[in-house]
């Protein structure tokens, strides 16, 4: 991303490349609702595939046009070691697990439990869960549109990254009420967290870290975000199953608020976000130089 957007101020490119992301996410749901409510299985297929194929031919123009963006840095670093460093860093260490907790809870919520609680608590019709997850969208564009500028500006970028964790706290707590525009004004909160919390970790992260593994860097930690997907899935099937959504998003909500005051007090998270992009541009090198060596010692404290 620092590569691609040219401005001085890098914010400005997590921030548009968050509004992308919002538009995807309301959008997709709430033409799916539509199709699924007005046309038949082989209108929606044929659209599916339709779509898939303007998809891959709009994708290959695009690496046809600019091979250069394919190119990979080389790195002195395997995948091992980045790991290593994700682990031994304790900004990213914490920032990691606050979004695989979100990757864990929230993926389910959006492909599983909307459309059980539109069908099962509300009684609603398919229509209803495009508009249940494109409120989830619409948190999305408030967040990374509004929300995020103002509140960077009002209080910083260090508290609104507390805040934004809140946020989401706040609404999975409220994603098991049985009034529906309660429950969309959660998946709007949860939305509105998210892409804030991503857009302020995000570019720290982007920035801070050394060029030369920023691209194997960022692959470790979205698969560790990942990698806790399909056991969340695993367990919110269990969870509904036997009754438990209500204390299960409760125990979630109450961890989200420690890992609040915790990015809010941690002297180092406070620290970073007070260095302006020139001087961020590969600090983690300067203040955890020891871990940044091509093979870091398994010795360093955590």
């Amino acid at each position: 991303m620092n590569e691609l957007y040219q401005d001085d101020n890098k914010s400005g490119g997590f921030k548009m490349r968050g509004f992308v992301n919002s538009i995807n996410t309301i959008l997709s749901p709430i033409i799916s609702g539509f199709l699924i409510y007005y046309f038949d299985t082989l209108t929606i297929l044929s659209l599916c595939l339709g779509l898939s194929a303007v998809s891959f031919l709009l994708f290959y123009h695009i690496n046809l046009s600019h091979p250069k963006t394919a190119q990979v840095h080389s790195q002195s670093h395997t995948n091992t070691n980045t790991l290593s460093i994700l682990l031994f860093n304790p900004i990213e260490r914490l920032m990691v697990a606050i979004s695989a907790l979100a990757n864990f809870i929230i993926t389910p919520l959006i492909a599983y439990v909307i459309p059980y609680q539109i069908a099962h608590t509300f009684k609603l019709s398919a229509f209803y869960i495009g508009i249940g997850e494109g409120a989830f969208g619409l948190g999305m564009i408030i967040g990374s549109v509004f929300l995020i500028k103002i509140l960077n500006q009002k209080i910083g970028n260090h508290r609104t990254t507390s805040a934004s964790v809140f946020f989401v706290a706040f609404g999975v707590w409220l994603g098991t009420s049985e009034h529906f525009m309660v429950f969309l004004l959660a998946l709007m909160m949860i939305g509105m967290g998210v892409v804030m919390f991503n857009i302020n970790s995000t570019h720290i992260r982007s920035t801070a870290t050394p060029k030369d593994i920023r691209q194997s860097f960022e692959f470790i930690f979205l698969a560790v975000c990942i990698v806790f997907v399909p056991l969340g899935v695993l367990l919110t099937t269990w969870v509904i199953d036997g009754g438990y959504l209500t204390a299960f998003y409760g125990a979630i909500s109450g961890v989200l608020v420690i890992l609040t005051f915790t990015i809010l007090y941690h002297q180092a998270i406070k620290n970073i976000y007070t260095i302006d992009d020139k001087k961020l541009d590969g600090y983690y090198q300067v203040i955890y130089q020891k871990i940044y060596e091509p093979n870091p010692s398994q010795s360093l404290p955590l």
